[in-house]
């Protein structure tokens, strides 16, 4: 659950929002904090990633780039 989004910031670019739920990055699954930060670790600064939210019952995909 995305608690809030950093003006400016990589996910605020990418159209993430507070209280999305995110569900997968770079085509990996997203099923805890554990998840998420080996799917983070495996991102390069500056390479376009497709991230996969929840929001209000839809999936939604943005493409987001670590900085």
């Amino acid at each position: 659950l995305v608690d809030d989004v950093s003006p400016g910031g990589a996910a605020e670019k990418a159209g993430i929002r507070k209280g999305d739920v995110i569900v997968e990055i770079g085509g990996k699954p997203v099923r805890n904090i554990g998840t998420y930060m080996a799917a983070m670790a495996k991102q390069k600064a500056g390479t376009a990633v497709d991230v996969v939210v929840l929001r209000k019952d839809a999936k939604v995909t943005v493409t987001a780039t670590p900085q």
